[in-house]
Parts: C-alpha cells; sequence; structure tokens
C-alpha cells in the first residue's frame, strides 16, 4: 500500500471448474523487511536431550547475503526464540559463522518450535523456524507378545518390555507399567498397573473359544500403541466325533477366519436356497467364502479337536461345484480349495490336499460333492483342520458338513427322511 490505513487482505483461487477445495494456511502479516536485513539462517537443527531432560540444542549456519542478494558485511546480533518468546541473544556471530545454543529450560515436555533471526543496521531479517519433541514422548510398544496354554483354557502370557520412547530415547529407568487387553475389542480389559512382564489368566472354564491378548506399555508421558498376540484357540479340545453342519444357518462350534491372500474372503453361514442352492445335508445351513478379485484367497479353521486316542481319523467335508455358460462355453469351477492342518500350539500350516474345485468333485457340476482326507500321521496329536477357498473364477466357495471322525469300514448316515 502507498498509504497508511486499514486494509483487507484476500485470497483468490482460480481454476478450472469442479477443482473443489483451495487450502490456505500459516497465514501472516508482518512489518516490512529491508532489503539490506539479513537472509535466514540455514542447515538449522534443533536436537533435543536423548537422556529425556527438557532441554535442546539449537544450531545453524548465519546467512552470508542479504534479502536483496548482496554480500552480508556484518551481522549484529542473532536473536533465538520459543514459541513466541525470545529465549536468547547471540552476538559475535560473523556471516557464514556456525552457532549453537543451549536451551535448558524449556518448561514442559512435547512439541516445541524455535525462531532465529539475524539481525543489522538494517533491522531484523527472515526468520527460520525449526521444531522437536523435548523430554519424553510415549514408550515404544512392547515387543515379542507369546501365549501359551498351560492347561485347558489357562494361559500364560510374556512380553518384552520396551527400551526408548518412540522418539528412540533410552527410557532407562522410567516407571513401565502394562495393560492387557482383547485385542478385537480393547475396551474388555484383562489386566492393569502390571509391573511384571508376564501374566497368568484363565480364559474358559469349560468349551473352547478364540484369543488374542493386546499389551500396551504406559508411561507417565502416554501410553504405547497395541501389540497384539497370537490368536489361538484356548480350552477344552473338541473329540471324536466332529461335526459342524451349520445346521439352521448356525454354528455349534467355534470357527476362526484368516486373509491369506489379496483381500481375503468374507465368510458367511448361509440358509437354504441363498446363492440358489440348499445345504448339502438339508439341514438349512452351508457356508460359503466370498472373494473380489483373481487370486484373493481365505481360510476357515477350525478349534482344538483331540486325535489323542483316534484310529483312523479323517477330515470330511463336502463342497458345491458351480458350472456356468458363457458364450457356448462351459465355465468349470477352478477356484482352489487347499485342505490344511497344523498341530496346536504351532503357527504354520500343513497343506494335506490341493486342487481345483472341479477337480477334488471328480467333474460332477452342479452338485454338492464330499472331499476326505486321512489325519493318520497326526494320530495321538490334538489338532486344529482348515479349508482355504483361493479365487481363479467364481466369486463364492461353498462348504458344508464338516467332519472329523474315524474312518469307519462302514460308516452310514442320514442326510434326509
Amino acid at each position: 500500500p502507498t498509504t497508511t490505513g486499514t486494509y483487507n487482505i484476500g485470497i483468490h483461487g482460480v481454476s478450472d471448474k469442479n477443482m473443489f477445495y483451495l487450502w490456505a494456511d500459516n497465514i501472516t502479516v508482518s512489518a516490512p523487511i529491508d532489503g539490506g536485513a539479513p537472509d535466514a539462517v540455514t542447515a538449522l537443527e534443533a536436537t533435543a536431550d536423548q537422556t529425556g531432560a527438557l532441554k535442546a540444542v539449537i544450531s545453524g549456519k548465519a546467512p552470508t547475503k542479504t534479502l536483496n542478494g548482496s554480500t552480508l558485511s556484518s551481522i549484529s546480533s542473532i536473536i533465538i526464540s520459543r514459541d513466541g518468546t525470545p529465549v536468547k541473544t547471540l552476538t559475535g556471530i560473523q556471516p557464514g559463522g556456525n552457532f549453537s545454543y543451549t536451551d535448558a529450560e524449556v518448561p514442559t515436555n512435547g512439541n516445541h518450535t524455535w525462531q532465529v533471526v539475524c539481525t543489522n543496521d538494517k533491522g531484523q531479517g527472515k526468520k527460520a523456524e525449526i521444531s522437536t519433541f523435548v523430554g519424553f514422548d510415549k514408550p515404544s510398544p512392547v515387543t515379542n507378545v507369546t501365549t501359551t496354554e498351560t492347561s485347558n483354557g489357562k494361559v500364560h502370557i510374556t512380553w518384552t518390555a520396551p527400551t526408548t520412547d518412540i522418539n528412540g530415547k533410552p527410557l532407562g529407568s522410567t516407571p513401565i507399567t502394562y495393560k492387557l487387553v482383547k485385542a478385537s475389542a480393547t475396551t474388555t480389559v484383562y489386566a492393569d498397573n502390571l509391573s511384571a512382564t508376564s501374566f497368568d489368566m484363565d480364559v474358559v472354564t469349560e468349551g473352547q473359544e478364540f484369543f488374542q491378548v493386546g499389551v500396551f506399555a504406559v508411561t507417565a508421558d502416554g501410553t504405547s500403541t497395541g501389540t497384539a498376540g497370537p490368536f489361538m484357540a484356548v480350552g477344552f479340545p473338541y473329540t471324536l466325533p466332529y461335526y459342524e453342519s451349520f445346521a439352521e444357518k448356525s454354528l455349534s462350534s467355534i470357527l476362526g477366519l484368516q486373509k491369506v491372500a489379496g483381500n481375503g474372503a468374507t465368510w458367511a453361514i448361509n440358509k437354504d436356497g441363498d446363492l440358489g442352492i440348499n445345504s448339502a445335508d438339508n439341514d438349512g445351513g452351508f457356508m460359503s467364502g466370498k472373494m473380489s478379485n483373481l487370486n484373493d484367497a481365505g481360510m476357515v479353521f477350525t478349534g482344538k479337536i483331540d486325535l489323542t486316542t483316534a484310529a483312523k481319523p479323517v477330515f470330511k467335508f463336502q463342497t458345491y461345484n458351480i458350472i456356468s455358460e458363457k458364450d457356448g462355453e462351459l465355465k468349470y469351477d477352478i477356484n482352489e480349495i487347499d485342505v490344511k492342518i497344523r498341530e496346536v500350539g504351532t503357527e504354520e500350516w500343513t497343506v494335506l490336499k490341493h486342487g481345483t474345485v472341479n477337480e477334488l468333485c471328480n467333474g460332477d457340476t452342479g452338485v454338492w460333492k464330499p472331499v476326505q482326507v486321512s489325519l493318520d500321521a497326526y494320530k495321538g496329536k490334538k489338532v486344529q483342520v482348515g479349508i482355504q477357498g483361493t479365487c481363479k473364477y467364481y466369486v463364492y466357495v461353498m462348504i458344508d458338513k464338516l467332519q472329523v471322525c474315524e474312518n469307519l469300514d462302514h460308516n452310514l448316515g442320514v442326510s434326509g427322511i
């Protein structure tokens, strides 16, 4: 402006239509700066004390030019402010010289901002600023969360304490406590204010359920992000014969879900008539896994099943073999199924059988067909079995009549009357 007065300052966004938003931030209005005043300092750093003390070292390099690009002949002072309040004035610094100041009176832990400006006979020059976190921040997450079932329904949980805060500062003797929660519903608290890095708890006194703990570290400066333990079945194993038929669109046992590849699968229990088919055993229910993209893969798996007294154990289920026609060509069900098993207490799954749905159904289309695998190699053990579906063409994989039982020479059953 050429005259003194009150002015309104506006920001006018000009763009093509339908470009929606324009953001403006950190708008300031200040007195004019003489072109002969010093340019901004460079290489500005704020280094917080690594012991967690409330102090920081502010360092940088004085400018060598004025704002108009001329050679800066001298610097009267360097003014350092913290959060807008001057805390130190340095003198005797030459243009291009290094400077350093230890701010040992930072009032609180947290993020703080330092502004640095040089002066000469033309006044204050261009400001520079730097921010850092001073003091301890919240602790880093715990690591190595393990859960061991010591007896049916009872678990022993351990974890490794964090040694630094989230900024890498050593916690040293900083007091840490721990909070244990249900990983899928963190408002369910199992234990709080623990000082030890282990905990024993009773999960169930009958039956079994899937269990996963989340562990948080807590200091006076905050709570870490949580670390989850393994997702595992805890409790009393199912005995033979194990049977899950989804009767009347319901579950009679626990089943876990796992995303294996891509977006995994969305598993649902369906009633007869859903998806245009009825259940394999006409009991009003079956299960489907719906996948969104090619090569998406998801698995459904059982709780613990006891094979310690089994003689000839097998895992059996039925799957539905889809068939359709497109452009005069039959489209067979090339979705893949992997039948898997793992011993209780281990994390790795072993594939017992692999094939496309059409292969596993021996080419019989538009019907439910049985799939069977021997579990002889796992006699005397406690196991979990799983069925993994992978999308190769059709959206759905359907399963029904999950059984772990003895492979009798004459094994009759009634599917309907």
